[in-house]
């Protein structure tokens, strides 16, 4: 009996253990499932992402490599200067090309740029790059290198510089572009325009000789008809004299050709005689043309024809956009800032510059619309010729303007001028 009662008593111990295990089991059973599903999702994660990296790698060896070959078909390569981690900085294939070096594990420094650059331009190389490593934003210039075959290439350098609010030195990343072709073709233009002008200026320059001759009242008498036609020829050759001197002192400067010779000159002598020239001009129109001198100003140690072509251009252009009965004034003194600079003030009551055109207006062969309008056969040459010699001279010129009153032209030049060549250059 108590056998019986031992053995019902353990039947019924195992059946609450078996009850008691069941939860147990299913929960077990459950967190397996979790764990396979999470492992199955892992898996078909990775397996998505190792296809997306695949796929990514791929379109960039793609992107790389069409890069690679674009920058060989046009010529101009990449690089990247980086100034918290130098191992980022980096060259592209064709900048290595382009600066006639070998591929090498070490990324050039920027002072390769210098040690490369042509005798001639390095300094003014070494100035811009000085600009570059301490002005952010962008930058671009344009200068010759010598490769190490003694081969002669025109690079143009574009890029942009990125500094931290401390304005210490982040990061500088630009192209450079082989222009040596386009150099060519510019300079074989150059010098087809500067035969061209040369062959054509004598024979003009005698004709409005003649045409003087005759318009003076002691040579013989002309009718008011012949009058009329003469001064037609006699303006028509200046205003050609003018379009050939521009275009060969646009070729000059563009040819590396436009070269200073220094002597000393009276400054209202030589103003004096420009005012000689333009007498036809304005007392056609019948403009009053006044010009002012400071007592005392001193000789100017400069290129003569050059600062005689900076004044006539002002006062030419004064003369030609201002309306008839109009005024012209042209003031001449020491600067107020610094007596070491001679002051050019040139005022007129014409047409004015609008507003939206003035920053264009020192620009090669660009006109004003009023401008085109009042005298359409400008060539837009003469501001572009007169900023650059003024710079040049290391002067300056600016101008204030209002559209239907009139313009003022003011440049300031040194007394002592010095010859110093210098590359094409921009920073912005």
């Amino acid at each position: 009996m108590v056998e019986q009662v031992l053995q019902v008593v353990a039947q019924s111990y195992q059946q609450v253990q078996t009850i008691a295990a069941f939860p147990l089991l299913i929960a077990g059973v459950f967190v397996l499932i979790v764990v396979a599903l999470g492992v199955y999702v892992a898996i078909v994660a990775r397996v998505r992402a190792d296809a997306r990296v695949a796929h990514l790698v791929k379109a960039y060896d793609t992107v790389t490599k069409e890069l690679r070959e674009a920058q060989k078909i046009g010529h101009f390569g990449s690089f990247v200067f980086d100034f918290r981690d130098l191992e980022l900085s980096s060259w592209s294939e064709e900048m290595y090309r382009l600066y006639g070096l070998m591929p090498r594990e070490k990324t050039p420094d920027i002072h390769t740029f210098l040690r490369l650059a042509h005798p001639q331009d390095e300094s003014v190389v070494r100035e811009m790059w000085t600009h570059v490593c301490t002005t952010p934003g962008p930058f671009a210039f344009s200068y010759r290198i010598v490769l190490p075959t003694k081969q002669v290439r025109y690079v143009h350098v574009e890029g942009n510089t990125l500094m931290d609010v401390e304005t210490k030195q982040l990061r500088i990343e630009g192209v450079v572009h082989d222009i040596t072709k386009e150099m060519e073709i510019d300079r074989a233009k150059s010098e087809f325009v500067s035969l061209a002008s040369h062959q054509l200026k004598t024979p003009i320059t005698s004709i409005k000789w003649l045409s003087e001759v005759l318009l003076r009242k002691g040579s013989e008498p002309v009718t008011q008809v012949q009058e009329k036609y003469i001064s037609n020829i006699h303006d028509s050759s200046q205003h050609m004299i003018e379009m050939i001197n521009d275009l060969l002192n646009v070729s000059r400067i563009e040819l590396g050709t436009l070269s200073m010779k220094i002597d000393e000159f009276d400054v209202k002598e030589l103003i004096e005689n420009i005012r000689e020239e333009q007498w036809h001009a304005a007392e056609e129109k019948h403009l009053t043309l006044n010009i002012t001198y400071d007592d005392g100003l001193p000789h100017l140690v400069a290129d003569r024809n050059l600062f005689r072509m900076v004044i006539q251009n002002l006062i030419s252009n004064a003369i030609r956009y201002t309306p008839a009965n109009g005024t012209i004034e042209c003031a001449v003194s020491r600067a107020q800032t610094d007596k070491e600079f001679l002051f050019v003030r040139v005022t007129d009551s014409g047409i004015g510059i609008p507003k939206e055109e003035r920053k264009h207006i020192f620009e090669k062969l660009y006109r004003a619309p009023n401008a085109q309008t009042l005298v359409p056969d400008g060539t837009g040459l003469g501001l572009y010729v007169v900023k650059t010699v003024i710079e040049r001279a290391h002067g300056g010129i600016s101008f204030e303007s209002e559209e239907g009153k009139g313009t003022t032209f003011y440049v300031s030049v040194p007394f002592v001028w010095h010859d110093t060549a210098g590359v094409e250059k921009a920073h912005s």
